[in-house]
């Protein structure tokens, strides 16, 4: 499977908070995985599981990088066969914490699945406390709100769709898509190595 060319799904250019290399970035850093929290009654999904034909579902993730001071944003969409369909992965610098980078990577993720034309998506990333921010009716008064609240605009486009939590070991193919933003700054046109590993392994599992 190929990915995104930037001519044709370009994400908009975004306005960061700038922060430095101090000790509030790294304590933010080093506290990124509290950003995860699930929700212990949540259903556990235990696998990946394949979309309902006709459906597109999209995994996406955010990892938060040292050096060079940032985040990376991974996305992968595979179609109810399981097969990869596209997939994308984007570098962001000044980055605050893990939640700010899941929450860029899910716009992304929007604004290139309005761009390929998709009308009925699920969206799963394992970042249940903005899972639950999209899905609440009310406005989202954190730091991340502006994002959450254009992300919900967006997903208005779509004909149908769903997001959901999924467990962050069921959902390797994002997330090493998101960690190749570190080393591959510059979009390459192949799936990689460790990506169509995953996808296989999800793929065997259901």
């Amino acid at each position: 499977a190929r990915g995104w060319r930037r001519a044709r799904a370009r994400p908009r250019t975004h306005s960061y908070c700038s922060i430095g290399l101090d000790d509030t970035y790294l304590k933010a850093f080093q506290e990124a995985n509290k950003k995860h929290a699930r929700n212990p009654a949540d259903p556990q999904y235990t696998r990946w599981i394949p979309s309902s034909t006709g459906k597109v579902k999209i995994n996406f993730d955010g990892a938060l990088f040292k050096v060079p001071a940032g985040a990376g944003a991974g996305m992968v969409a595979r179609d109810h066969n399981g097969f990869c369909v596209a997939w994308n992965y984007q570098f962001i610098p000044h980055i605050l914490d893990a939640e700010h980078a899941e929450a860029l990577a899910l716009r992304m993720l929007v604004e290139i699945a309005i761009a390929r034309g998709w009308k009925d998506v699920v969206l799963e990333g394992d970042c249940w406390t903005l899972v639950k921010k999209i899905k609440e009716d009310s406005n989202d008064i954190s730091y991340i709100g502006p994002i959450v609240q254009e992300t919900k605009v967006l997903l208005r486009r779509f004909s149908m769709w769903n997001i959901r939590w999924i467990a962050r070991d069921n959902n390797k193919a994002a997330h090493n898509l998101a960690h190749l933003a570190c080393s591959w700054q510059i979009q390459q046109p192949f799936l990689p190595v460790n990506v169509i590993s995953a996808i296989q392994v999800d793929l065997y599992s259901t």
